[in-house]
């Protein structure tokens, strides 16, 4: 999986997240959370459907499957490893970690 696909799932597990619920995300959700435009949104989500990553709903959303959040949950808890090795081990604080993690 390349940046890009990881950056999607990576997208759609904290969008699910926030929304607490069951709603699919839609593309323009995604648009607005990139800032990308709907082509290069459509085609990602085309492309991590084909991989089994997203189930999709032309005109509706998209959601994670389990494999996707798994691979989702796996990027955040990489993430913040690295957060707190940072914070404990660089002397970095909090308010600056999350880019260079």
């Amino acid at each position: 999986m390349n940046r890009s696909e990881e950056d999607y799932v990576k997208a759609i597990y904290e969008i699910e997240n926030r929304q607490q619920s069951d709603d699919l995300i839609t593309n323009v959700q995604l648009i607005q959370y990139f800032s990308h435009t709907a082509q290069t949104v459509n085609e990602m989500i085309k492309k991590l459907a084909k991989n089994n990553l997203v189930e999709y709903t032309p005109y509706k959303g998209s959601r994670l499957t389990e494999e996707g959040r798994k691979i989702a949950i796996k990027m955040v808890r990489v993430h913040r490893i690295w957060e707190a090795f940072l914070v404990e081990k660089l002397g970095y604080s909090w308010e600056e970690v999350h880019e260079e993690a």
